[in-house]
């Protein structure tokens, strides 16, 4: 589901060509709609929901975004100056990357 809307929210967002601004406003309503349907479905959701399921190279996934849309620092990436905060976090880490199989 979650792949589906990023999929529909990218294809709305790049391939549709917008010749008039009744155009531009159907878009746009497409991207809040698929916007709104994403936001309850938050990265650390995905996350949860990856590890229960085996899909760990997914949870990884999820978690780098989680990071990165949960950091407050002033450096543009955080993965520059690795730092957890969270102990959760690093044990959450530390089942994803023994449970890959890569």
């Amino acid at each position: 589901l979650v792949d589906d809307m990023s999929q529909r929210r990218d294809s709305t967002q790049w391939d549709v060509t917008v010749t008039r601004a009744v155009d531009a406003k159907a878009r746009d309503r497409m991207l809040q709609r698929i916007d709104q349907m994403r936001k309850p479905i938050t990265n650390r959701k995905i996350v949860a929901a990856s590890v229960r399921c085996g899909a760990h190279a997914r949870a990884l996934q999820f978690l780098e975004e989680a990071v990165l849309d949960e950091y407050n620092g002033n450096v543009v990436n955080p993965f520059d100056c690795p730092r957890i905060d969270k102990e959760d976090d690093c044990f959450l880490l530390q089942s994803i990357y023994r449970d890959l199989d890569e």
